[in-house]
């Protein structure tokens, strides 16, 4: 505990004390006197007495004098050392504490103690200088908010409602919050009887370690924000993503891939090791990680909240294991060797489904090329259908599981809106979705660019490309695009909300259907662009990549015919159940991550793999710079306290004493 009074000048304490001695010396001299005959020896006593008093050397009496002045010194020496006392600092009645729970709280200091206990010791400090009058609620958020305790005096209760606040593994996003608070102002100002309109002003004081990333959008419209950082570590190794699937041409065979990144200011080196259902299978030396240095539009380490997508050069690694021989269900894991402050992120887990053919559903009116092209690859035959029939075909036709039944879909020139998760490849259509639109024709675009790192891409003669009509393609900035056209994107892919969507720009026939629209299926790339796209899109499906989610995010779960509940076996061995509805149940609590299994759902190894998979909150050096919009907020390591000289009081305790002084001194003359 931090004592309240500190000395401003304790040095000039040594210089002032120095007056101490000769203070007291004066009282042991002996006064050198005069003789004087006298008529009488009536005071013979007294006058020997006086003189004992002042012979040298000789022991102290009590002398109240003597104590009055060393308390008068000793006062103006304190004076002089300029004390002050460190006391709370006033805030404003009506305080809100948004206490942040988010997986960068995990951390854990030099202490030993995790950020959130540190944050719970702040929350708890403040409640211990809160006035008579003052209110104060308290908020816990990570990707979520909730309210912990609702307006409230009660210092008992708000404690206890703090202490209950328990770690997740979510993202930091102050929104939710922030939104929360809103109405339970507004209630607490009509419980005041105050009009509708009248502004309360209340406090947020923020406790974080201020790695926020939704704060450059949001705005303080009422009161006012304060953020008390928490946390100094800054060093930390991430697994940042992690691809499971099984080899295309051998499916026996699972194929995993980590990509790690230093986040610390420092070098940094791990041993990765790769387990299949519990059992380990293969370990690999990263080598040394380089330090994290730049920042979010390329300044210094530090300089902002989060790291920059462009990672600094060598501080990210990918990690390909050797393939692994498995052909039942599994759990994948890979951990990360050492420790660091954040745990959470030493972890990435995934599931692998059982091998089986990879299966295509063909949309057409009829093409040659398309069937030729499906039938000769290593998979199930092609399903046909026209895009009159895919319409109109009922839910049990097309799927299993919640899912679409088929790996992949081709559609020839036709776009749709009926996608349930799946693989899409649109050849001349796109997904009927707000941000993808067809916004006019082009005619005889030129190829100018193109990915050939990308999968899809692979052994494919891209250059010779030629269509005579294309679509002009408008696509959500996430889209990316593998070719691209003089006018526009060419053939784009697009991953969202369990689906994948491969855009091609043109059709292979004209709009009769009468002549060809490309030169690219007379050409032995495209074969091999089929090979790679069924590979690349139907690989994520039979890896169950499906079943990779991140934390606070939902499942949803089909469930067995006649089973109304499914329950949820969760990574801290806790169960929940989830009901179900129209067959699926939904389950949103995955707050931790880790393996989730259900039991009663329509697979009967169900398991989904949560993971963290945060840039932002693997970043985890405290941001010194926090701003809510353009305002920034003004922080400190702690609760907030104000020094109150002392020294004006001392004087005028010194004055008071030096008053009784000279009254006791006057009084012994008169004597």
């Amino acid at each position: 505990m931090n004592f309240p009074i500190s000395w401003l000048a304790p040095w000039s304490a040594m210089v002032a004390a120095a007056v101490f001695p000769p203070l007291v010396l004066l009282y042991f001299l002996k006064l050198r006197r005069r003789e004087v005959p006298i008529s009488s020896t009536l005071l013979w006593r007294r006058a020997v007495e006086d003189l004992q008093v002042n012979s040298p050397f000789q022991r102290l009496r009590n002398n109240l004098l003597l104590l009055l002045q060393l308390l008068i010194l000793l006062l103006v020496v304190l004076a002089i050392t300029e004390p002050v006392w460190k006391r709370a600092k006033a805030r404003e009645k009506l305080m809100i504490l948004l206490v942040d729970q988010s997986a960068s709280m995990r951390a854990v200091e030099s202490d030993g103690r995790t950020r959130l206990d540190h944050a719970k010791d702040a929350a708890r400090r403040i409640v211990d200088d809160m006035g008579e009058n003052d209110q104060i609620m308290v908020i816990a958020f990570a990707d979520r908010a909730r309210a912990v305790a609702s307006f409230t005096d009660d210092k008992a209760q708000l404690k206890r409602q703090i202490d209950a606040i328990e770690p997740t593994d979510g993202g930091t996003h102050l929104r939710d919050a922030m939104t929360l608070a809103e109405p339970y102002v507004a209630r607490f100002t009509e419980e005041l009887g105050l009009a509708a309109d009248t502004i309360v002003p209340a406090h947020m004081i923020l406790i974080s370690d201020g790695c926020v990333r939704d704060a450059d959008e949001l705005v303080l419209r009422r009161g006012s924000m304060e953020l008390v950082r928490i946390g100094e570590s800054d060093e930390n190794v991430a697994i940042v993503n992690m691809d499971v699937r099984r080899d295309y041409e051998r499916p026996e065979m699972i194929n995993v891939v980590v990509r790690l990144r230093n986040m610390g200011p420092k070098p940094a080196s791990r041993d990765v090791s790769l387990f299949i259902d519990d059992e380990l299978k293969d370990v690999v030396a990263t080598g040394e990680l380089a330090p994290n240095i730049v920042g979010d539009a390329g300044g210094a380490y530090g300089a902002a909240s989060a790291p920059s997508n462009m990672p600094a050069e060598g501080s990210e690694k990918v990690v390909a294991f050797e393939p692994v021989a498995h052909e039942a269900a599994g759990r994948i894991e890979v951990r990360l060797s050492g420790r660091d402050p954040l745990v959470v992120d030493d972890r990435a887990y995934g599931t692998v489904e059982a091998p089986r053919p990879v299966s295509t559903l063909l949309v057409t009116h009829g093409n040659y090329f398309l069937k030729t092209a499906l039938a000769a690859l290593p998979a199930l035959p092609p399903v046909i259908l026209s895009p009159e029939q895919y319409e109109q075909a009922k839910e049990e036709e097309l799927l299993a599981d919640g899912r679409m039944k088929y790996d992949v879909v081709v559609f020839d020139a036709h776009s749709t809106s009926r996608l349930p998760p799946g693989s899409y490849i649109f050849f001349g259509g796109v997904p009927k979705l707000d941000d993808v639109k067809i916004d006019g024709r082009i005619e005889n675009d030129v190829v100018v660019d193109w990915d050939d790192t990308h999968p899809i891409l692979r052994h494919v003669a891209v250059e010779i490309i030629h269509a005579v009509q294309s679509n002009r393609l408008r696509l959500p900035a996430q889209a990316e695009t593998l070719i691209e056209g003089l006018q526009g994107p060419v053939l784009s892919l697009l991953m969202r909300d369990r689906r994948q969507y491969l855009i091609c720009g043109f059709s292979l026939f004209d709009d009769e259907r009468t002549h060809l629209n490309t030169n690219w299926v007379l050409n032995e790339g495209f074969p091999a662009f089929m090979y790679n796209a069924l590979q690349f899109l139907a690989g994520n499906v039979t890896a169950g990549g499906n079943r990779s989610v991140q934390p606070g995010s939902a499942l949803a779960i089909p469930a067995r015919p006649g089973v109304a509940t499914v329950t949820i076996r969760r990574p801290d061995e806790r169960t929940d159940k989830a009901p179900v509805r129209d067959g699926i149940a939904y389950y949103a609590d995955t707050m931790r991550t880790g393996f989730y299994t259900a039991d009663g759902a329509a697979d009967r190894n169900a398991t989904f793999a949560v993971n963290l998979f945060d840039d932002r909150e693997s970043f985890i050096r405290p941001n010194e710079d926090f701003r809510v919009g353009a305002e920034r907020i003004a922080s400190t390591t702690g609760e907030q306290r104000v020094n109150r000289p002392l020294w004006p009081y001392l004087i005028l305790a010194a004055l008071a004493v030096l008053f009784v002084e000279w009254i006791v001194y006057n009084k012994r003359v008169l004597v």
